[in-house]
């Protein structure tokens, strides 16, 4: 078979003109033929967004505190009316107390009762930071007791503290040791208290707390002029363990202008 034959048969086996010619219309369908069309590769798909991860946990959302009122209740504050108490033209200092309780409105209940003999206080903060007021700033508390304090500025010396301070107690079980661990996930914290005696197990204050109490504690500096911030064991130490080793005390008086831990008043 001569070369025009054979360029004939294969044109006549493309389907194309066999003219015997290899023109570009032969070398086109020989091309077709021996050299498959290359299919793009699909595009590859995007991988798959990552599920979004839950958001944590966040504390119970705390109403912003405002200024005290006219009327020395405090903007922000969830209010649980306690009536009565005497009128208190002039308040010296705070007082900070622990609950040795469960939850604060447990305590505000517990003070409606009988048992509780007159007990109360102005504040309770929970350990959410939630804070409630039960009585206005301007009449008294049955939060200190039998109790004793000493102005740091004159010297003068005052008994009966429920006549001229501002009782805080913070929910906190203190040195209940089986109560704290019911009542918190922090870590216990492991003291001796500075009075002396034994190591103790107290529970920790939560931080949501901790930033209601300085900012109430400042706001109450600051609208009364106040001289001091006390413990509920330095005005009445014995008998008294409140707030305890786990309380910021140096920290608290600190950011309000005063040095150190306040001063301890035993009986006399």
């Amino acid at each position: 078979m001569t070369k025009l034959e054979k360029i004939k048969a294969i044109q006549t086996a493309l389907g194309v003109a066999a003219d015997g010619e290899f023109n570009d219309q032969t070398l086109d369908a020989v091309f077709s033929k021996l050299v498959p069309i290359q299919k793009a590769a699909p595009a590859a798909k995007p991988p798959a967004p990552a599920p979004a991860k839950p958001a944590p946990a966040l504390p119970e959302p705390v109403v912003a505190l405002g200024k005290i009122g006219p009327d020395h209740w405090l903007e922000g504050a969830v209010r649980e009316v306690f009536e009565g108490g005497k009128p208190m033209p002039v308040r010296r200092c705070v007082v900070m107390h622990f609950t040795s309780g469960a939850t604060a409105l447990s305590s505000v209940n517990f003070w409606r009762s009988p048992e509780a003999k007159g007990a109360n206080a102005h504040l309770v903060i929970a350990r959410s930071g939630k804070v409630i007021q039960c009585r206005p700033f301007d009449r008294t508390c049955g939060h200190a007791g039998v109790s004793r304090w000493r102005d740091p500025k004159t010297g003068t010396l005052y008994t009966g503290c429920n006549d001229f301070s501002i009782g805080i107690e913070m929910a906190n079980a203190g040195n209940e040791e089986k109560l704290a661990a019911r009542m918190t996930k922090l870590p216990i914290v492991k003291a001796r208290h500075r009075k002396g005696g034994p190591e103790q197990k107290w529970e920790a204050y939560t931080p949501e707390q901790l930033a209601s109490v300085f900012k109430v504690v400042s706001l109450l500096m600051e609208r009364y002029k106040l001289d001091d911030i006390t413990g509920h064991d330095c005005i009445a130490p014995e008998r008294k363990d409140d707030p305890g080793p786990a309380f910021p005390m140096e920290e608290l008086r600190k950011a309000n202008g005063l040095k150190g831990l306040p001063a301890m008043h035993q009986k006399v």
